[in-house]
Order: structure tokens, then C-alpha cells, then sequence
């Protein structure tokens, strides 16, 4: 497909193309939703090295499901602000992963619950 702009309208930084990297951690947003998380990672990763991070931050056997909710938050917040001509907030993009998390709380092994459940008191 061919368009006339490939960059994030909604991006500070306008120099930067719409990559899927750009958008879901290295954009200020979501590198901003990553530190809310106290999540922090070095520029120029892999999706599969920034995962590698992740999963050692969190120390969960649930590490990918938190990690697959923070992206879609990132990219969902997005794509409303986007819609809706506005600027992402921190708060949404907090509260969506928030109201995932309770979701995923119920369709989780019962022997995971508490872990995921402490998990969510201490980071959202």
C-alpha cells in the first residue's frame, strides 16, 4: 500500500516513521506507559529481546500475557486518541491495561490468580 506519509500524526516526533517498534516502545507515549509499568529497556531492541527484558522485570510464568495486554493498552489508547483527534493520556493507557488484567485474572489457571492478583496492586 502505498501512502503519501508514513509517520505517526499524533507523534512529538515527527522525524520518526510509523513502525510498529515506534509505535508500541519507542514513541514518547509508550515509552512513557513502559516507565509508568517501571519498566525500561535500551533503544534500538528486538521485540524479542525487549520481551526477554520484560520477562525479567516481572518474574511471572504469565510474563507474555502481561506483556501482549501493555501492548494492546499502548495500541489501543492510540488508536482512540487517534480517532477521536486527541493526545493519549498516561491514565487511559493505565486503566485499559488495568481493566485487561481483571479480565485475564478471570480466565487464568487458579494457581496463577494470586501471583497475577499481587500484580496488579503493585504496578496498576
Amino acid at each position: 500500500m502505498f501512502l503519501e506519509e508514513y509517520h505517526y500524526a499524533l507523534c512529538q516526533q515527527l522525524s520518526e516513521e510509523e513502525t510498529l517498534m515506534h509505535l508500541l516502545f519507542y514513541c514518547p507515549f509508550s515509552n512513557a506507559c513502559c516507565e509508568m509499568l517501571n519498566f525500561h529497556f535500551a533503544d534500538n531492541l528486538s521485540i524479542v529481546q525487549i520481551f526477554q527484558a520484560w520477562r525479567a522485570v516481572v518474574k511471572v510464568e504469565f510474563a507474555l500475557d502481561l506483556f501482549i495486554l501493555v501492548c494492546w493498552g499502548i495500541w489501543m489508547v492510540r488508536m482512540i486518541s487517534f480517532s477521536k483527534n486527541q493526545n493519549p493520556l498516561l491514565q487511559r493507557c493505565k486503566r485499559y491495561v488495568l481493566e485487561e488484567a481483571k479480565l485475564l485474572l478471570l480466565r487464568i489457571k487458579s494457581s496463577l490468580a494470586p501471583s497475577l492478583n499481587s500484580w496488579i496492586i503493585e504496578n496498576l
